[in-house]
């Protein structure tokens, strides 16, 4: 050894095929499962935002039947 740093190519062109075969591999089996996975969790809020929405106007129409205040003396 004569003191000298070893020269590693890491990027060559037969890596960057390898690397980018996984990341189209990768893209073409996750993202259907991730794009199913939000469309269920963004489905799930939408819901829990119409039934606290139904709830919420049902308990005003049940608290206040009345749109005008009723003073009697």
């Amino acid at each position: 050894m004569n003191g000298s740093i070893p020269k590693l190519e890491f990027f060559t062109d037969e890596r960057m095929r390898l690397f980018w075969s996984y990341v189209e591999n990768l893209l073409s089996s996750v993202s259907p499962m991730v794009m199913i996975w939000f469309a269920i969790i963004a489905a799930t809020m939408l819901v829990t935002i119409i039934i606290r929405f139904f709830r919420k106007a049902s308990s005003e129409k049940n608290s206040s039947d009345d749109d005008y205040e009723v003073r009697e003396y």
